[in-house]
């Protein structure tokens, strides 16, 4: 009984490592594709059969890109756009998730089902109205458009995990600052906002990195290339008569390079967070 138990965890063990090695296969299959095409030369990227492994490996493309089309310009209105969004969203989410934890009125318990049933509508479904409301405001083909759309879409999560970390600061200790003179947005700011900084920390890189990768609201509500993401940038690089598959993967890599740098630095923060508090429930 005993062997037949240790050989079963032995299967186990190795059917399990089996099935991470292959989804680590899948998921990393696309990455390394788009690596070696964006420095292949153009026969070896159009080659049929595939050529995983480039035999002349080449950086110009990368250098095409740069020279080619405003990236850096892009770049900086993508990191305005997440910016802008992330902060709003925090600021507001903080206030509200506060709020929502700490006071008892008519229908709190019902509000955080009501903030994240929005999210039950299909953004797409309100293409139309946003674009004429944008229209209207005299503010179309502008980053604030986009800021306040995404920061619209963006917030009902943002307090839905604000929330369930802010449940899990102790009450008690908001409580004795304030017996010891701290005012409750000074409780707030001194004793709340410290012990669910990991918890603020992972709601704002999950937020950041959302609104950096945006695409289609950007499509939707800019037109100009003053205006234009590093997203919406990089697809100037499919034309109607060819795509230029080198550029558009090369630059796919410039736009993956701050997804990489935020989830390796702060990769312990988003676990950290999201263990302490996000599967808490309502």
């Amino acid at each position: 009984m005993i062997i037949r138990n240790k050989t079963l965890r032995k299967v186990g063990s190795v059917c399990y490592e089996l099935f991470v090695i292959a989804f680590l296969i899948v998921f990393l299959l696309p990455v390394w594709w788009t690596i070696s095409t964006a420095i292949k030369t153009i026969p070896e990227a159009y080659r049929m059969p595939p050529q995983w492994i480039p035999s002349k490996p080449t950086f110009y493309y990368f250098i095409k890109v740069f020279l080619s089309r405003p990236v850096f310009h892009w770049i900086w209105n993508s990191a305005l756009l997440a910016g802008g969004v992330t902060i709003l969203c925090i600021f507001i989410g903080l206030l509200c998730a506060y709020s929502l934890t700490r006071f008892r009125f008519r229908g709190s318990d019902k509000m955080s089902f009501m903030l994240i049933a929005t999210r039950f509508i299909p953004p797409m479904s309100l293409t139309v109205p946003i674009f004429m409301m944008m229209k209207s405001l005299g503010i179309y083909d502008s980053l604030l458009s986009v800021i306040i759309v995404l920061t619209y879409l963006n917030l009902p999560f943002t307090v839905w995990l604000l929330k369930a970390f802010l449940s899990t600061a102790p009450w008690a200790l908001e409580e004795m600052g304030m017996i010891d003179g701290c005012s409750r947005m000074g409780a707030f700011i001194r004793i709340v906002l410290p012990v669910i900084s990991p918890g603020i920390l992972a709601t704002t890189i999950i937020t950041w990195l959302g609104c950096w990768n945006e695409f289609y609201w950007p499509l939707v509500l800019t037109k100009s290339r003053e205006a234009q993401v590093i997203g919406l940038g990089i697809y100037d690089f499919m034309g109607d008569a060819m795509t230029y598959i080198n550029e558009l993967c090369g630059g796919g890599l410039i736009m993956c390079i701050p997804s990489f740098i935020f989830c390796f630095i702060a990769s312990k923060y988003i676990v950290a967070g999201l263990t302490k508090g996000a599967l808490k429930g309502l």
